[in-house]
């Protein structure tokens, strides 16, 4: 199993090319923007902080996430495996700060994996998920802080999932209703298969543009920190 998260490459940047850049202008969109009580200076900081800020090992670990490359559109593809995601154990343990931090920092990697491509490569500016749900039940929903946490972040970012949502696959049908509030007025996007693998494949290999489905349990993504130069 391969991990490389960051391997500290940096783009040192002065605070003008900074904001400028297509990262910072893509972090500012109002979906993203008004998610948050932040003023700029605030804002700025947060999108600073978060290119060198990593979250404990049992998070990385547990709520991983991979970057597959890019479909034929151009559009970067992230998966993950929310079945395995232990809630429980980061809120039981205290950790709801820092998990919603960790979800910023997912944000802004894939922010990263969007402006690699030019608006003319990618015209849509948006991201592609593929979500694995095998094994996922409904007893890891029912508990109290997990759903708790789930209201709270589909309450505050609902408008970021539309703003770089390309399209999300292997979904099942009852969990569709369950993620509802975060997929929201991009439930048409939303493309549903189950178990039977002859069905969900042939799709995913079309939109890999290869036979080979890179896999889930491999989070190797290497774009650079921005760093601010003073």
């Amino acid at each position: 199993m391969t991990h490389l998260h960051n391997s500290g490459f940096q783009t040192r940047l002065t605070l003008e090319d900074i904001l400028e850049s297509a990262e910072y202008k893509f972090f500012l969109k109002p979906a993203i923007r008004n998610s948050t009580q932040l003023d700029d200076q605030e804002y700025l900081n947060l999108f600073l902080e978060l290119q060198t800020w990593e979250a404990p090992q049992y998070i990385q670990e547990g709520f991983k996430y991979s970057f597959g490359g890019y479909d034929t559109q151009n559009r970067p593809i992230w998966m993950s495996t929310i079945a395995k995601y232990p809630y429980k154990e980061a809120l039981n343990g205290g950790d709801a700060d820092v998990l919603e931090r960790f979800i910023w920092k997912r944000l802004l990697w894939m922010i990263k994996s969007i402006v690699a491509k030019s608006p003319e490569e990618n015209p849509t500016q948006q991201a592609l998920f593929i979500n694995n749900y095998e094994g996922f039940s409904l007893g890891q929903l029912l508990h109290g802080p997990t759903m708790a946490f789930r209201r709270k972040m589909a309450g505050k970012y609902k408008d970021i999932v539309p703003e770089i949502l390309g399209q999300v696959n292997r979904i099942s049908a009852w969990l569709l209703n369950l993620f509802r509030p975060f997929i929201g007025k991009s439930l048409e996007k939303v493309e549903l298969f189950g178990k039977d693998e002859s069905k969900w494949r042939p799709r995913l290999q079309e939109l890999f543009g290869r036979e080979e489905i890179p896999s889930f349990d491999e989070d190797i993504y290497d774009f650079p920190q921005t760093v601010l130069v003073m």
